[in-house]
């Protein structure tokens, strides 16, 4: 229940507290004093947008509060509310500064938007003509006909199996495109990575080949130069055949003529050349080691050019593509088997035909008794001839809402059949029919205040009358806020506020609590127009004391 609500600096209201009581509360004012200001900041309160552009002009910022008692709430009601916030009474103050920063504040601390609005509906409900549109929305009359099979929990239970059942059935459609694909791609990518391995790769993987190969090549001109020398040394005329011999020669010519130090010195020299060109011929095996790598070496220079034209590029970006080939490989082996996968969906897809099945129970269990109390509601409308079907089809798939989709069909003249409601339905006809709805779903929103925002549109006279009372009806369970420009229906009120514009150098929007005396001018106004004659004044007393 909304027990009071302060507003300054929006719009034309400058500062402004209002008081609401039990029951029905009636607004009236003249076009364009200021009614739909005070819409503006319950719907402020209730979390929806707002800009710097609603700020009173010269004013840095504006501030709504509103104190709402929630001691007529519901246990079940209350569970929206974080648990230090189910006190008796709610403050919530919201803030907007001129650049469009909003704070907001519950019971003094600070919460967000998102928190606003997610308490908003337990409590106030907003009934407008814009509502009215919402009537032709056929998703709209599943929504009504859930909240009367009191459908909340086993929707919301339903909507997240449905949620992983979508999202399984397209991991499972991927899965099984994926793993026909993947197969051939898994062993193209094998041997990709195969050869890629195989050359080693670094960054300067060319430079470090070309060296190699460049020096075994030298190795191989050497190795040519101590074959020459090999053959000069060791073939018959060879120096090592001929040394033995010359050595022979030599101590045989010492002997005859004796030793002479020219002699010894030739001697020792052809020693020494012998011993020097051994080590040297040794030196050459010893580098000669890689000579049978020259082929594997030229292959691994050939296959790495191929491959970088094949790839366009050089040896760091065949890192490159050999890591993300790498990374692609592995993420193949990790596609989860359709087999796997098939077998969650069908667990998933039972469990969500089980909850489906329950939710298309509830409905079609209550679509009977809904027509029935709509009906009877619409003929105390004075609508004595409505008639309403509402028809059920099944669709062809699940969907985030069920299986079913619904429209409610509507006669409201005799001897007509039923047709869709946007076909049928006038301005004044639609508000009653809304009117319908929330007065059948009064009983399960006892805590909840209602605003009416001149649903009465379209109607006068007895039907009028007749709405006014259907809303004082309302006001017995649930408090009533209600915006309206007809006398039948503020002649009603249990508690009446006139909302007037003041205007000197500024425009100001002034709200306030009619006594008896002023309550019967305002309905004589409502019935006459600005001049009041004291018919209009008779009347408006007997429509009060009716």
């Amino acid at each position: 229940m909304l027990r009071e609500i302060i507003i300054r600096n929006l719009a034309t209201i400058e500062e402004q507290s209002i008081s609401f009581g039990e029951g029905l509360n009636v607004i009236t004012g003249e076009t364009g004093a200021g009614k739909s200001v005070i819409l503006k900041a319950v719907e402020l309160i209730l979390g929806q947008k707002g800009s710097a552009e609603l700020i009173r002009t010269g004013k840095d910022s504006l501030e709504v509060q509103a104190l709402f008692d929630l001691q007529q709430l519901s246990p079940e009601e209350l569970k929206v509310f974080p648990e230090d916030w189910q006190d008796q009474e709610l403050v919530i103050k919201r803030t907007i500064s001129s650049n469009s920063k909003n704070k907001i504040s519950i019971n003094g601390n600070l919460a967000t938007q998102q928190q606003l609005a997610a308490i908003g509906p337990a409590l106030l409900s907003i009934c407008s003509q814009g509502q009215n549109l919402n009537l032709l929305d056929k998703s709209y009359h599943l929504e009504i006909v859930d909240f009367y099979a009191q459908n909340k929990d086993l929707l919301a239970e339903y909507q997240l199996a449905f949620q992983e059942w979508k999202m399984l059935q397209a991991r499972l459609q991927n899965s099984e495109q994926e793993w026909g694909d993947a197969e051939q791609e898994r062993e193209d990518l094998e041997a990709e990575l195969k050869i890629l391995k195989s050359l080693g790769l670094n960054p300067e993987l060319r430079i470090n080949l070309t060296k190699q190969i460049d020096q075994i090549k030298g190795q191989g001109h050497l190795l040519e130069i101590k074959q020459n020398i090999e053959q000069l040394l060791n073939s018959e005329v060879g120096l090592f055949e001929l040394i033995p011999k010359l050595a022979n020669a030599l101590k045989d010519l010492r002997r005859t003529k004796g030793s002479t130090d020219s002699l010894d010195l030739v001697f020792n020299q052809l020693v020494d050349i012998s011993g020097e060109l051994e080590r040297e011929i040794q030196l050459v095996q010893l580098e000669q080691g890689s000579e049978e790598d020259l082929e594997a070496l030229e292959d691994r220079l050939a296959e790495l050019a191929r491959l970088q034209r094949k790839y366009r590029t050089d040896d760091i970006g065949l890192m490159e593509i050999y890591a993300s080939k790498q990374q692609r490989y592995n993420w193949l082996n990790q596609l989860d088997a359709p087999d796997k996968l098939r077998l969650l969906f069908q667990e998933k897809n039972k469990q969500l035909q089980i909850l489906l099945a329950k939710l298309t129970k509830n409905r079609i269990q209550a679509i009977p008794k809904f027509e029935k109390n709509l009906i009877a509601v619409l003929k105390e409308l004075n609508l004595p001839n409505a008639k309403l079907e509402i028809a059920v089809e099944t669709l062809a798939e699940p969907r985030n809402s069920g299986q079913e989709s619904l429209e409610f069909l509507i006669s409201l003249n005799p001897g007509e059949v039923c047709k869709p409601l946007r076909k049928v339905a006038s301005g004044g006809e639609m508000s009653r029919i809304l009117l319908g709805f929330k007065s059948i779903f009064n009983k399960s929103q006892s805590g909840c205040c209602f605003i009416f925002d001149e649903i009465d549109t379209g109607i006068s006279g007895a039907t009028a009358r007749i709405v006014g009372e259907k809303m004082k009806s309302i006001a017995k369970n649930s408090q009533v806020l209600c915006i309206t420009h007809l006398a039948q229906v503020a002649s009603l009120a249990d508690h009446h506020l006139k909302v007037e514009k003041i205007v000197t150098d500024r425009t100001f929007t002034q709200i306030e609590s009619l006594s008896l005396e002023q309550r019967i001018d305002e309905v004589a106004r409502l019935l006459s127009g600005r001049e009041i004659s004291d018919t209009a004044r008779a009347s408006a007393v007997e429509l009060i004391q009716q």
